[in-house]
């Protein structure tokens, strides 16, 4: 624009001063002095003076005429003129040779032709630099004589470079135009461009609009601003006037470049590009009807007319937020506001219809509600929503791609088109799929009557996810009420397009997660039990903290067991289990014609309980009638095998540093039946801690006696042992014990490189033995309290010794050995006192002297690649020790342990002992010791990992789903042990593997096999078949108790619709 062109006294000097510059010629002046000296020639001149250099004319009331120097100092009412410009100012300094001015006091220059007025305190221009500044309190003002329309800026500072026609503005700048206003740091004028560029925090109003950025620029053209375009982090705001509801419309737009659009100097369109987003906030007479709409995109359009949003345009990855007050709400309560959440590649939203129209993958959610469509158009004021998909030509006929996709929260309906009501939640669904729990719904027409309320009209129901499924149920009327059930009538079975069954209606149950049902049972057949059906019962949910389940198992020779399981959970607070099983016997004795009747049972629990951070309690137990009945009922192996059955109730609390216990047991040996209860033990232990805590900041030692630790611990007991004799009579044993033991210990480097740690502890114990038939035959004093305690000196000693191998080969950079010798002696004085009670009880410290000495030698092989990886080779430890105090065979067995793990997938261990004597005991042999024992355990397993894949499987699956890849593991152990002449020998072999056979066939085997009796000892054989929405298995044991075999083939999503084969022939289908 032209503004800049006039900015300073530039103009002037570019007339004035040319090449040769013209004589300064005196024209008239009142009066004048002269005074001349040797250097120069001074004229003082007073009243009317008037100077002429070339077509400069300049005048003033005063002047000081430096001749020798070329410069002349104007006073008073100065003016200086030429044919396009005048300047006005208090004083003038005009440089003759140069063409240099500098004007100060209320300086006033007018550009005539561009019809600019530039003002302030002073001015200056450098005609070699042709350079113009302006300072204190420059002002600007375009076009002066339209007040209303003009254009004025002020600043501290104006700058002009003439060649450029670039001026500059700066520090506290403003431009005003009309009701523009705008404020800036800097303003930068492109006189050629018709462009001014705002920068340092710009901002810039109009009536009540206002906008923001890192930079601004203005585009004015015949004195008209056209554009605004804010670049970077641009914000703006507009409020614009609804007379008729006599308020504002409010828009807020923020994103990286927003570009206005004037017409008249009045806003037509706003564009924001690049991380768009806008909010609109639009005037209403009712608070209660108060809307707002948030969107945001790679670029959004808001189109305005006579102050008001006609439309909004989003385009690029486009998602909003639509707030609204439903219809609903009351009038005489606080309203709810609800949110449309919507998202497209397109969104354009008409004020003026009140329409919000999404194109390209779009979706829309309210509450639960989520509406996914090719195209998708919201009434707002009418709250309904249309939905359809988009077409596309084939040959043959008009198809519909990316049909719309509705979801309550729960499950999809899919259709060609949709209707839906927002205020009446009803809707309408032509061509309709739906999907629940356990399968699809499809109908010729959907109607959605209630919030959880669907009617069908010819609808099918599947758990096959195919176009074309496998079998189906069809219904000419059908009614789905969500996470409940489906009711249909009447049912017809398809297989394919073949109908096999009909029902003249049936019920679809479609609950989702915990609910009450019938339980899947299983039947079969098992040598041992005969044929059975197990598990045929109900599950009952109480409520969302506990449960129920209640079963049978029906044997063909054994009866009915009854069972029961409950359990409960409060998260974070407490968890467990109650279960169980009952089982009556009866049987008739025909020499007396009398019936007895046997009760059966087994009881078990499970608690655990979070009383506080600190507290919790826990507790398990298992109780049985006879030591037979798991062999009888139970088929879990591990189960069947446990013999040894254990109850007990703990609660345990901890402190800083310190913890306790209270605990009840019970334990019930099967075999032995022995019967064994501490009721109750309780249990103190004090943690490891320093006699001296250190008194250092972090990061600093402590002094030597900051490492003396300490710990104590006690425990006491009161123990009942209930056993019956060879005759079947009840032996018992009853005692009160407390045991305590404490140590210090004091664990020092010396010399830099030996760990040194000495350590004193002692035991002790208390007695009181209670009067029972065992303390009566043990010969032991009863209900009298004794003790016996015992003191233990321990010295150990240990370094670490390094060796380092370079070895270059095979991409190795070397190979370390980490060698940890270490030595310990323990001495503890005889003590004698009530060893009688330590045999009895089992509690208490050792009776005899002990001087011993350990040793030990433990080594560490490291592989270093040149990638820095270590590679641990093996584990190699011998340990050994010497009992000074022994008769014979002082020095003990020497002990060898060795395992690597260097080869993936493969675990080697080797463990052996050998002794230093002969079998007498009497011939020390240190470099030949004999073996005693030893075992070498093999494991090796490897699994082969699968990518997953969505590619087609072939012909005969139908169905796609990632697998996973072989798994296969051999383990193997061998050992030898040879005590007093005697050689045992232990060698067995086991095998598994599970792997895909096809895509669909899974087939499973594992092995047990006794190398020494070469035996089978046990096999199991599982074959599984995936038939896409059914599924087969066939399960096999060849030998042992469970032998026989079990088929079963079922729908997945349907498992009591099965067809099941035991290996005599029981198992009949289930529809």
């Amino acid at each position: 624009m032209a503004v800049a062109v006039t900015l300073a006294v530039a103009s002037f000097s570019l007339s004035a001063a040319q090449q040769k510059s013209p004589p300064l010629i005196l024209k008239h002046a009142d009066e004048l002095q002269t005074n001349l000296d040797e250097e120069n020639t001074i004229t003082n001149l007073y009243g009317n003076i008037w100077f002429v250099h070339g077509d400069l004319s300049l005048k003033s009331q005063r002047a000081v005429w430096y001749q020798s120097a070329e410069q002349v100092v104007l006073l008073g009412n100065v003016e200086l003129e030429d044919s396009t410009r005048t300047l006005n100012a208090e004083r003038v300094v005009y440089y003759q040779k140069s063409g240099k001015a500098v004007a100060t006091g209320e300086v006033r220059l007018l550009e005539r032709k561009d019809k600019v007025l530039i003002s302030g305190q002073k001015g200056e221009y450098d005609k070699e630099k042709k350079y113009a500044i302006f300072t204190e309190s420059p002002k600007l003002v375009v076009r002066p004589e339209q007040s209303e329309s003009s254009l004025t800026v002020t600043s501290k500072r104006m700058e002009y470079y003439k060649e450029d026609e670039i001026g500059i503005a700066s520090d506290s700048v403003v431009i005003t135009k009309g009701k523009l206003r705008a404020n800036c740091q800097k303003a930068t004028w492109y006189n050629r461009q018709d462009l001014i560029i705002l920068s340092g925090s710009p901002n810039a109003k109009q009536d009540q609009d206002e906008v923001l950025g890192d930079s601004m620029q203005l585009y004015i053209v015949d004195n008209k601003l056209q554009r605004i375009e804010v670049i970077g982090n641009a914000k703006a705001s507009q409020k614009l006037y609804d007379s008729s509801t006599a308020s504002f419309n409010e828009s807020f737009l923020t994103s990286q470049k927003v570009i206005f659009h004037f017409q008249d100097e009045k806003v037509k369109e706003v564009t924001a590009v690049n991380q768009a987003t806008s909010l609109y906030i639009p005037s209403s007479e009712d608070t209660l009807d108060l809307t707002k709409n948030e969107t945001s995109g790679d670029t959004i359009q808001i189109f305005i007319d006579s102050s008001q949003v006609k439309r909004v345009l989003v385009k690029g990855g486009a998602q909003g937020r639509y707030f609204f007050i439903p219809q609903e709400s009351k009038r005489d309560t606080l309203p709810a506001e609800d949110t449309v959440f919507y998202n497209a590649s397109y969104i354009d939203y008409n004020v003026e219809k009140s329409m919000i129209a999404l194109t390209g993958g779009s979706s829309l959610k309210l509450g639960n509600l989520t509406l996914s469509s090719s195209a998708i158009e919201y009434n707002v004021k009418d709250e309904i929503l249309t939905a359809s998909g988009k077409a596309k030509e084939s040959a043959a006929e008009t198809l519909l791609a990316d049909t719309p996709v509705l979801n309550d929260g729960r499950e999809d309906i899919t259709g060609q088109r949709m209707v839906y009501d927002l205020k009446t939640r009803q809707g309408k669904i032509e061509t309709g799929k739906t999907k629940f729990e356990k399968g699809f719904y499809y109908g010729k027409r959907f109607y959605k009557i209630g919030e959880d309320e669907f009617l069908a009209s010819k609808g099918e129901f599947t758990t096959c996810d195919l176009d074309e499924p496998h079998f189906h149920f069809s219904s000419s009327r059908m009614k789905l009420i969500t996470e409940d059930k489906v009711i249909a009538k009447p049912v017809v079975l398809h297989i394919g397009e073949v109908p096999i069954a009909g029902l003249p209606f049936y019920v679809f149950p479609i609950k989702p997660g915990r609910h009450s049902g019938f339980l899947t049972f299983d039947v079969g057949n098992f040598t041992g039990v005969n044929r059975f059906i197990r598990n045929l019962g109900y599950y009952w949910a109480l409520s969302d903290y506990m449960d129920l389940e209640t079963a049978l198992d029906i044997y063909e020779e054994q009866g009915v067991v009854i069972k029961g399981n409950y359990r409960y959970a409060i998260r974070h607070l407490l968890s467990g289990q109650i279960w169980g099983s009952f089982k009556r016997d009866s049987e008739w004795d025909l020499a007396t014609y009398t019936k007895s009747v046997n009760y059966r049972w087994d009881l078990n629990f499970s608690h655990n309980q979070e009383i506080s951070p600190s507290t919790k309690l826990a507790g398990s137990g298992t109780f049985i009638s006879d030591n037979s009945y798991y062999r009888d009922f139970n088929l879990n192996p591990v189960e069947r095998r446990n013999r040894v059955l254990r109850s007990q109730l703990n609660l345990s609390q901890r402190w800083s540093g310190a913890g306790g216990s209270l605990a009840l047991e019970q334990q019930h040996n099967l075999d032995l039946q022995t019967k064994t209860y501490t009721l109750p033990a309780f249990n103190f232990n004090k943690f490891s801690a320093p006699i001296i805590p250190p008194k250092t900041k972090e990061g600093e030692t402590g002094k030597w006696f900051n490492y003396i630790y300490y710990t104590f611990n006690s425990t006491w007991r009161n123990f009942i042992l209930v056993a019956k004799d060879t005759a079947g009579v009840d032996s018992t044993k009853k005692f009160l014990t407390a045991e305590h033991s404490g140590s210090i210990n004091f664990n020092q480097k010396v010399l830099g490189f030996l760990n040194f740690g000495p350590r004193v502890s002692f035991r002790e114990a208390w007695y009181y033995i209670l009067k029972s038939n065992q303390s009566t035959s043990a010969g032991v004093l009863t209900e009298n309290p004794a003790r016996a305690g015992s003191v233990n000196f321990n010295l150990t000693t240990s370094t670490n010794l390094y060796g380092t191998f370079p070895i270059t080969a095979f991409g190795l950079a070397g190979m370390r050995h980490t060698l940890t010798p270490s030595v310990g002696f323990t001495y503890q004085p005889e003590s004698n006192r009530h060893r009688e009670l330590r045999q009895f009880t089992g509690v208490g410290p050792a009776a005899s002297e002990v001087q011993t000495m350990s040793f030990s030698a433990a080594n560490v092989v490291h592989l270093k690649t040149k990638s820095e990886r270590k590679i641990e080779l093996f584990n190699l430890n011998f340990s050994s020790g010497y009992n000074f105090l022994a008769p014979a065979r002082e020095l003990d067995f020497l002990r060898t342990s060795l395992r690597s793990k260097a080869i993936p997938n493969l675990d080697l261990q080797f463990i052996s002992t050998h002794d230093f004597y002969d079998p007498s005991g009497t011939d020390l042999n240190l470099l030949g010791p004999r073996l005693r024992d030893f075992a070498v355990t093999t494991n090796f397993s490897w699994q082969k990992k699968t990518k997953k894949t969505n590619e087609p499987l072939p012909a005969d699956t139908e169905y796609t789903k990632p697998r996973e890849g072989l798994k296969f593991s051999v383990s193997h152990r061998y050992s030898e042990n040879k005590t007093l002449g005697a050689f045992s020998k232990v060698h067995w072999l086991n095998f598994s593997t599970e792997f895909w056979a096809t895509k669909n066939w899974k087939i499973g085997y594992q092995a047990r096999y006794d190398v020494a009796t070469e035996q089978m000892a046990e096999q199991a054989v599982e074959i599984y078949r995936d038939l896409h929405c059914w599924e087969g298995r066939i399960s096999w044991i060849p030998s042992g108790f469970r032998e026989g075999f079990y088929f079963r083939i079922n729908i997945k999503a349907l498992p009591e619709i099965k067809f099941e084969k035991g290996g005599s022939g029981l198992g009949t289908p289930f529809y």
